[in-house]
C-alpha cells in the first residue's frame, strides 16, 4: 500500500510540478490521448479539485474565512479519481499499457497534461486573468517606466 501511495503522489507531483522530463514515443502517445479524451466537464472537475487541494494550505485557509468541508473535498477527490481511472484504463487503455510496458515509470510523465489543461482552463477565465493582473495597479511607477524603456 505504501508503494501505491508513493506512486499516486509522484503522479500528481508530475501533473503540476515537472517542467522537463524524458518522454518516449509511447508516453507521448499516451499524453496526446489524454489531451484529446479529456472533456470540458473533466477539466472543470480538475480545476475544482485543484482549488480544494490548495485551499487546505494553512496560509490560504486562514484567509478564506471558512474551511473546505471534508465532504466537498471527498466529492472532488472521487471525481478526479474517476477521471484519471477512466482516461488511463478505458479511454486511453492501449496507450497506457504500451507506455508502462515499454517506458516503465517514465510513463508517469503522461499525467502532466492533466495538470497543464487544468491550469490553462483556470487561467483562460477572464475574471481569473483580471484578478491575477489587478496587482499591477499598485506597482512602483519606476518599475513600469523601466519596463517601457526596454520594450
Amino acid at each position: 500500500m505504501k508503494i501505491i501511495k508513493k506512486l499516486i503522489l509522484s503522479i500528481f507531483i508530475t501533473m503540476f510540478c515537472t517542467s522537463v522530463s524524458f518522454s518516449g514515443p509511447f508516453t507521448d502517445d499516451l499524453a496526446r490521448c489524454v489531451i484529446v479524451k479529456t472533456t470540458e466537464r473533466d477539466k472543470i472537475a480538475l480545476v475544482n479539485w485543484i482549488w480544494f487541494a490548495m485551499s487546505v494550505h494553512p496560509d490560504i485557509a486562514k484567509n478564506m474565512g471558512s474551511k473546505v468541508l471534508d465532504k466537498e473535498k471527498e466529492i472532488a477527490d472521487k471525481k478526479v479519481a474517476y477521471i484519471v481511472s477512466n482516461l488511463f484504463l478505458d479511454k486511453c487503455k492501449e496507450e497506457t499499457e504500451n507506455a508502462f510496458k515499454y517506458e516503465g515509470r517514465e510513463a508517469i510523465g503522461a499525467f502532466k497534461p492533466l495538470g497543464e489543461m487544468s491550469m490553462k482552463t483556470l487561467m483562460q477565465n477572464k475574471k481569473v486573468g483580471d484578478s491575477l493582473s489587478s496587482y499591477s495597479e499598485f506597482l512602483n511607477p519606476n518599475l513600469l517606466e523601466m519596463m517601457k524603456k526596454y520594450q
